[in-house]
């Protein structure tokens, strides 16, 4: 019971603390992804609020000048020290999606990957929460907590595997094998953050 209120209390304090906040829009995020942030379950229906902790959350996303699409993303040949191995490519009526393989430098194996990354840009960045929400609803976890890294705008996950969403586009990667996989996942969030922000 106890908590309960303190994840209410938590999210309250949250969001008096954006509303008081001028500049927020400058901001990469609109939450403090810190240790407080991790307690509170995001599928967790806050009674205060009369809605769930996650459309709290990314209702006080900032929303950008622009959408980052698929023809404007250059995939760079290396990030953060690994380096693309293959790409794949999907367009559909609802977003358009490149996977990538990845591998670090030290890998010798010609066709080897020790990380995957799928890039999904989403019409929309109402569109891309909601795949978000789709993702928690359907997850099999008892429960589901924001990621402590800053990145994105919002992330589950940690440096082994993560799911983040900037704008209108999603991005999951996955490390194998203990590969920490958070410097390729904030390299390429810095790539779609300039493409958002752009005048």
């Amino acid at each position: 019971m106890l908590n309960k209120y303190l994840a209410a209390f938590t999210v309250v304090l949250l969001l008096c603390q954006a509303a008081c906040n001028d500049n927020r829009n400058t901001q990469t995020n609109t939450y403090d992804p810190n240790p407080d942030m991790q307690n509170i379950d995001l599928r967790a229906y806050n009674e205060q609020m009369n809605k769930k902790n996650i459309d709290i959350i990314l209702e006080n996303i900032r929303e950008y000048p622009a959408e980052c699409k698929l023809s404007e993303f250059t995939l760079k040949d290396e990030y953060a020290n690994f380096v693309v191995t293959k790409t794949y490519m999907y367009d559909n009526d609802e977003y358009q999606n490149i996977d990538v393989d990845f591998k670090p430098k030290t890998n010798q194996k010609e066709n080897g990957y020790n990380a995957t990354v799928s890039i999904t840009f989403y019409k929309t960045q109402p569109d891309n929460h909601e795949a978000m929400r789709n993702l928690l609803d359907y997850s099999a976890a008892p429960q589901i907590y924001p990621s402590s890294l800053d990145i994105g705008d919002f992330a589950i996950g940690g440096i082994y595997n993560i799911e983040f969403i900037r704008g209108n586009v999603s991005v999951r990667v996955i490390g194998f094998n203990d590969i920490e996989i958070d410097s390729i996942a904030r390299a390429i969030d810095l790539q779609i953050m300039e493409i958002l922000t752009k005048t």
